[in-house]
Formats: C-alpha cells, sequence, structure tokens
C-alpha cells in the first residue's frame, strides 16, 4: 500500500513543483528515476532508528528512521482515550537530485571516498612538504605521495568527465556522512578505538589486550573502506559522530533511557529525608544502568552529558525542517466496544 500510494504521491507532487506537464519524457524519468530511489530506499536494511516518548506518560510517541542520510521517514503514534487511534507516516527527502547525484562529480560513493582521501593527502604532505623542520628525506616522501595522489584523481576525473576540480576539501567532505565513508556503526567503532589508542598512550587504564585489538580492528575496517593510510588525527573526526558521546545511535538512546530511570534515583540522594542505606541503594542502582555505557565508550566524567543535555540534543537533532516532504499518510485505527475493528488510511499530502 505505501509503495502504491507512494508512488501515486511523488509524482503528483513532482509535476506540481515543478509545473512540468506528467507526459513529458525527460520529467518521467525523472520520476521514475525519483520514485525507484526512494521506494527502494525505504525497504532497505540499512537504517538508523531514533525512538521518541512522550515525557509525560513515557509511551513511545514517534519514531524517526534515517536512510543512509538521503531519506527520513517519520512515525507518529497518536492516542486517544489511552489507545492508538491513527498514525501518521511522513517521508522526507534531503535534495531532489541526490539519487542521480551523491556528489558534484558523480562519482560511486566508494570512488569518492577514494578521491576525497587522495586530496586529504595531497593536503597532508603540502604542509610536511612546507614544513622548515621537514627532512630531505621526508621532504621527497611527501612529494612521492602527493605526485601519486595527483595522478590517481586526474585519473579518476578523466573516468568520470569531471574537467576540473574548482571545490576546495571542506565543500567536497559535505557530500559524505564522514570523511572514511563508513556506515554509522563502523565508524563509531573506529572513532572509538582511535579513543582507545590516544588513552593508552596517554597512560590510561586501558589492557594491553584492548589497546592490540583496537589496532587490529581499525587496520581491517581501512582495508574493508580502501583508506591506506590513518591521517586524520582523532578531534578532525569526531565532529561526524552521531553524537556528542561518541556512541551509536541506538545506545545513546538507550543511556538517555538508563539516565531518564535514574531520576527517581537522584530525588532519593538529593532529599534530605533520605537515609544512608537508601542512598547506596539509589547510587548502586544507577551504577548498574550507567556504567556499562560509560565503560565501553570510556566516557569520563567530563564528557559525559547530563539528562537534560541529552534530551536537548534529541529534540534539537529530530528531524531537518529543511528536509523536503514527498508525501504524508494517516492510518487511522477505528475500534467497537474496545476493539479493533476496521483500519483505513488516506493519504494527507
Amino acid at each position: 500500500y505505501l509503495a502504491n500510494q507512494g508512488s501515486h504521491i511523488i509524482n503528483q507532487y513532482i509535476e506540481e513543483a515543478n509545473e512540468v506537464p506528467a507526459d513529458s519524457s525527460e520529467n518521467e524519468k525523472d520520476n521514475t528515476r525519483l520514485i525507484s530511489a526512494v521506494l527502494t530506499t525505504l525497504e532497505s536494511n540499512n537504517f538508523n532508528l531514533k525512538l521518541f516518548k512522550n515525557p509525560v506518560t513515557n509511551r513511545l510517541e514517534s519514531i524517526l528512521i534515517t536512510f543512509d542520510e538521503n531519506v527520513k521517514q517519520l512515525i507518529e503514534l497518536v492516542r486517544d482515550g489511552g489507545k492508538l487511534s491513527s498514525v501518521v507516516i511522513s517521508v522526507f527527502v534531503v535534495t531532489d537530485s541526490m539519487y542521480t547525484t551523491a556528489n558534484p562529480f558523480n562519482m560511486p560513493t566508494e570512488i569518492f571516498v577514494q578521491y576525497m582521501f587522495n586530496r586529504l593527502t595531497i593536503q597532508y604532505y603540502t604542509d610536511v612538504l612546507t614544513d622548515p623542520d621537514s627532512t630531505n628525506e621526508e621532504k621527497a616522501e611527501a612529494q612521492a605521495e602527493i605526485d601519486a595522489a595527483e595522478i590517481e584523481n586526474q585519473n579518476l576525473r578523466s573516468v568520470y568527465g569531471v574537467l576540473v576540480d574548482s571545490y576546495d576539501y571542506d565543500t567536497l567532505i559535505q557530500f559524505l556522512p564522514n570523511p572514511l565513508g563508513m556506515e554509522e556503526r563502523e565508524f563509531v567503532a573506529y572513532m572509538l578505538n582511535k579513543k582507545i589508542w590516544i588513552i593508552y598512550n596517554e597512560g590510561g587504564d586501558v589492557p594491553e589486550e584492548q589497546y592490540q585489538k583496537a589496532i587490529e580492528d581499525n587496520t581491517r575496517l581501512r582495508e574493508k573502506y580502501r583508506i591506506k593510510k590513518d591521517l586524520y588525527h582523532y578531534d578532525q573526526l569526531k565532529v561526524y559522530l552521531p553524537n556528542p558521546l561518541g556512541m551509536t545511535t541506538q545506545d545513546f538512546y538507550d543511556y538517555y533511557e538508563a539516565k531518564k530511570q535514574s531520576l527517581d534515583d537522584y530525588e532519593i540522594i538529593n532529599n534530605p529525608d533520605s537515609t544512608e542505606e537508601e542512598i547506596e541503594d539509589a547510587l548502586e542502582r544507577i551504577a548498574e544502568r550507567e556504567q556499562p555505557f560509560r565503560n565501553r565508550y570510556y566516557i569520563s566524567q567530563d564528557e559525559d552529558m547530563t539528562y537534560d543535555e541529552m534530551t536537548q540534543f534529541i529534540e534539537e537533532n529530530k528531524i531537518d525542517l529543511s528536509d523536503r516532504l514527498l508525501f504524508k499518510i494517516e492510518v487511522s485505527l477505528n475500534y467497537f466496544k474496545g476493539k479493533l475493528e476496521t483500519v483505513d488510511s488516506k493519504m494527507i499530502i
């Protein structure tokens, strides 16, 4: 049903928005590409899921599904008298042209990642080349790296019909979810391993075997994504993490729920009438809920976020209103004598 209705409304939306006759062959091609891409994306298993609860009732209120940073599906649950009365499904797309041009050069993602790595290589070794403290040997190596990267990128531009690259690095990198081109789960793991490496080398409490495993895991990830060298510093990459704690989206929300459950225990701790035993029990419950997340991600006390800070982050990142709404469907649930009788659906937009 969603596929059929989605196809209909997307065709209608594009026709009205662009004021192009429906029988236009070029418009029909664009419609077909867009429809096919959207519906295929909605069937994909490659997505991030965010759950939002009503802070008063503690019941699930909406679900935000992000597919490959391109398509967002917002599912809103509407309740009446404690019962689910309707479900509103909205589908957003980031840009009209994203399905045909994922980047300015129309390169496949994995090729564009390699192109951007070469751009970084040139930038990195140019700094080495111009550094007065660099040795002649280091400068020779830097020049060789620059030449190899420039040749490879020139070949890539030739293959994909790019006459000139007039973009700066910071502009082009925005076309990737992160500079390494990794999916969220693997990028988070890669960054966590880099963090473990830093903590270990600063004398932090990281077991030797964990340190070695972090090195090995990141080597495998670089091989998988065809990343030749680890040229990025941790601070360069951390801004691309899905949240300030460096967690996967799911773990971030699980940690948020754990902090929410701890609110009652904090009231016990801050209550002057609480006994010492009650406070100790509350502290133990908080630690049991929250500490596993901090341990897993090596989150220090200074790095941690409060419940209010996490709430603010979640609200600010719920949905990007600049995204283009393609269609909205409402599914109504009708009850008779307390039992679900019929289900109706209609296109809202």
